[in-house]
Order: C-alpha cells, then sequence, then structure tokens
C-alpha cells in the first residue's frame, strides 16, 4: 500500500505579484504600513465570462490580485489585473476584520495543511488526491508578516450539510472526503478567506479595474 500524501501548498517566498499589485505593494511598505493582505484569484482553462477588457482571460486564464491594508485603524481594498487597477477604496465597515484575525492566529495561518479531497483508483486499490485541474486557485500573501505564503485550491472546500451526508452512504468517495472538507472548512486560512471573499463580493462594482 503506497503511503498517503498531504500537500500542502505553502512557499516560503513571497507569491508572483504583478508588476501593478508590486508597486503598491513596495509603496505601502515604504511608508511604513504594518499591516497588508493580498489575496490573488485565478483560474487554469476556466471559461471567462464578462471581460474587463480584451486581455482578461483570453486564453482561459485570469488572475485577479486584491490588496487590503489597514493604516492608522483605516482600511483600503485595491484590485488589479491585466485591464488595469482600481481606486483604493476606503472599507468603513467590516462586520469580521481580517487583520486582527491574521494577529490572532497568526500561528495557525502560517502551518496551514489542507487535506484536498481523495480518489479510489480501483484496479490498484488505492486512494490518491485527485486531480486539481481546472479550479480556482487562491494565494494569500502576508508582506509585513512573518507568515508564510498560502496556495489554496478551492477544491479543498466543500459545504458539508445532512443531505451530504445521507448521500454518503451511497458515494464512497464523498464518504472519505467528508472528513476532509470539515477539517478544511474550520481552518483559520478558510475563515480568512471567507472573509475577504465576502468583502469582494459586496465591492465589486467599486473596485473595477480600469
Amino acid at each position: 500500500m503506497k503511503k498517503l500524501l498531504f500537500i500542502v501548498f505553502i512557499t516560503c517566498s513571497p507569491m508572483l505579484l504583478s508588476a501593478q499589485s508590486s508597486k503598491i505593494v513596495d509603496s505601502l511598505l515604504n511608508h511604513q504600513c504594518r499591516e497588508i493582505i493580498v489575496l490573488k484569484e485565478d483560474c487554469i482553462g476556466c471559461l471567462t465570462l464578462n471581460r474587463p477588457c480584451e486581455k482578461y482571460g483570453e486564453d482561459g486564464n485570469f488572475e485577479n490580485f486584491y490588496i487590503f491594508w489597514r493604516n492608522d485603524k483605516k482600511m483600503y481594498v485595491k484590485k488589479t489585473n491585466i485591464c488595469g487597477q482600481s481606486k483604493a477604496y476606503q472599507i468603513k465597515k467590516w462586520n469580521k476584520n481580517p487583520f486582527d484575525l491574521v494577529n490572532a492566529k497568526r500561528v495557525a495561518l502560517d502551518t496551514t495543511q489542507l487535506k484536498y479531497p481523495l480518489h479510489f483508483i480501483q484496479k490498484d486499490s488505492i486512494w490518491v488526491e485527485s486531480s486539481l485541474n481546472h479550479n480556482q486557485f487562491y494565494t494569500l500573501d502576508f508582506p509585513a508578516h512573518q507568515i508564510k505564503t498560502i496556495k489554496i485550491n478551492g477544491k479543498a472546500f466543500k459545504e458539508i450539510d445532512k443531505d451530504s451526508q445521507l448521500y454518503a452512504d451511497l458515494d464512497i468517495e464523498l464518504k472519505k472526503n467528508i472528513p476532509r472538507y470539515i477539517f478544511n472548512n474550520q481552518t483559520a486560512a478558510k475563515e480568512l478567506l471567507d472573509i475577504l471573499d465576502a468583502k469582494i463580493l459586496a465591492l465589486r462594482k467599486k473596485i473595477e479595474t480600469k
């Protein structure tokens, strides 16, 4: 029996920022801003609808960078992609503050380990991590903190409800993976990602790139 490996999508070096994003982050650091979160979202081979410009997702791939920062108790967000960048938008209200979460759960974020879903190969009678292609990918970076960059495939997350438990009796792979989904859903990385995603969705029209 081959040993199962838990792939940890964490790197010790900063994420590969776009030129625009790098300039913004460098400027913030030069101005002594010490609370910065950068969320990169991309998808390989995904269908792109409502393209903001001709180059965006022209090869089926797209990248968006969302730079959040807090300075003098004021919070801001700025979006960049191949089409350009948005204006810096001040966030006046946030029910769950991501910067407080980062400060409180720094160790948990730095040691993030996600358990990706398994697929059963019948001919070999082994469980292996299923293919992670053609999915939404996320990268969380903390330029002003000593926290490792976290790379996440959206396939790690699945809402588990009563129906899921019922279907598990009919689906051997779902039954095998439910504990993994539950584990991943309870991580600090998932909590932070949900907070940022909710705010991005609420502000999508206010942070359009130009």
